[in-house]
């Protein structure tokens, strides 16, 4: 199977529960840094 495709549908399903269950995720979690950031 195509992974970008298979990728793609994977990271849709989750932004539709986040916009069905807004409530339900970690906004505050910062897994992803940028490169600016002096946290």
């Amino acid at each position: 199977d195509d992974v970008l495709e298979q990728v793609t549908l994977m990271n849709k399903s989750i932004e539709r529960l986040i916009e069905r269950f807004p409530e339900q995720y970690m906004w505050t979690y910062k897994r992803f840094k940028s490169a600016n950031s002096y946290d």
